[in-house]
């Protein structure tokens, strides 16, 4: 077995034990950052945290654990809820990499021989402080790269938005030139956070540029996070946006939760469908009618016209989807074809089961997206995606990956 983890957010990786300890030092310095957080915190869960008593408190840990630490299924919102205790404590300057060096040395202890780990461009630096920086976290990852026997490497997550992306990749494609020895450590790009009204088609041009400047540059890898947290609609329109992100040319899909999660596991859940939203999955399977036949989905070609013709005349700004069983029973099956598409381009399934099951709110591994790409021979790597949140580690996401695949679950048979 390879030792690798190819999907892990380096502050992710901060345990609630790293971050009282973190916090002991620096918690009075951060009390604007920390009341950002608790308002946050608040918006999502309902409830505000009482950080202050982190380190005042003789059970002040145990405080922090149950605030930080995502035991159960829930939304991405309450998650970056949680993660917003990383951003208040852990704020990123050009200046300092205690904290990244920490991490690494830490990930380094648990016997991975190759840790990819995915890091932000600070936006609200200039562009020759965001340099300073870019230089000092790659000097930092050389050197280590020397002394421990784990290699790492860093990917920097954009945000959705394209243009703090545009600007954030621009900077970081000018550092590589200038700094081509120093670079060597930066592996690729990713496009992360809250996917919710961000479709991978708005990165078109964007994903354009990436490929015309892998042509003339050194070469990065394209990762995108896609089809993990779809809220805003239903399955289907979620699984065309993996496709959708596949097709652009992304080197590995981070999570995937749409394209391979039991659809079983929303039976009778509703959403709100934006109708534009439902208007482009439409289109997208009239288009591909074709290719989508072939391996083996047929959609109702008359019953989708007549429902776009509707749709364009409408004034309602949403449509609801239930997860009846005619609904479900469609979703599988175009999962399977899906699936059987992406395998002819050698796809690669960032799957992280802990995470997936958490934030892709699945009720039970059983329905765990790990098990469909299995069965269907999919490219998969396991990998943990934020363990210090998740209190997880590497080796307990492969036992937790392997009890999935040996799983026996009869509607996942191809």
């Amino acid at each position: 077995m390879i030792k690798r983890d190819l999907h892990v957010h380096l502050y992710g990786c901060l345990s609630a034990e790293d971050l009282w300890l973190i916090g002991k030092d620096r918690y009075k310095k951060h009390q604007t950052s920390l009341s950002w957080y608790a308002q946050e915190y608040a918006k999502a869960w309902g409830r505000t945290p009482q950080f202050q008593e982190y380190w005042k408190s003789d059970s002040g840990l145990d405080l922090l654990k149950a605030d930080y630490i995502f035991a159960k299924p829930n939304n991405f919102a309450r998650f970056q809820a949680n993660f917003n205790l990383i951003i208040a404590l852990c704020s990123i300057t050009p200046d300092s990499f205690d904290i990244q060096e920490k991490i690494i040395k830490q990930v380094n202890q648990h016997g991975l021989e190759y840790f990819e780990a995915r890091t932000v461009i600070p936006i609200k630096l200039q562009d020759h402080k965001v340099y300073k920086y870019l230089q000092g976290l790659c000097k930092v990852v050389k050197t280590l790269n020397t002394e421990l026997p784990m290699q790492t490497r860093i990917v920097f997550s954009l945000f959705r938005d394209n243009t703090l992306a545009s600007k954030a990749y621009r900077q970081l494609r000018e550092f590589m030139k200038s700094h081509p020895e120093l670079s060597s450590v930066i592996s690729g790009i990713d496009f992360a956070f809250a996917e919710e009204g961000s479709p991978p088609k708005s990165k078109k041009a964007l994903f354009q540029q990436f490929k015309c400047d892998n042509q003339n540059d050194r070469p990065l890898d394209l990762l995108y996070h896609v089809g993990e947290s779809f809220e805003d609609k239903g399955i289907i329109s979620a699984i065309r946006w993996v496709w959708e992100a596949d097709q652009l040319g992304a080197s590995r899909l981070g999570h995937a939760i749409a394209l391979g999660v039991n659809p079983e596991n929303y039976k009778e859940k509703m959403v709100h469908e934006a109708v534009e939203e439902r208007i482009d999955t439409i289109r997208w399977l009239i288009e591909h009618e074709e290719v989508l036949k072939e391996h083996g989905y047929q959609p109702n070609i008359k019953r989708l016209k007549r429902e776009l013709n509707t749709l364009k005349e409408t004034k309602q700004k949403t449509v609801t989807i239930t997860y009846n069983d005619d609904y479900i029973e469609d979703a599988k099956c175009l999962q399977r074809a899906v699936i059987r598409i992406l395998k002819t381009k050698n796809a690669t399934i960032e799957t992280c089961p802990t995470s997936n099951l958490r934030i892709g709110q699945v009720s039970s591994p059983i329905y765990h997206p790990l098990k469909l790409f299995q069965q269907m021979g999919l490219n998969c790597v396991t990998c943990t995606d934020d363990p210090g949140i998740f209190a997880i580690d590497w080796v307990s996401e492969h036992r937790l990956a392997q009890k999935i695949i040996n799983m026996d679950l009869a509607n996942c048979t191809e």
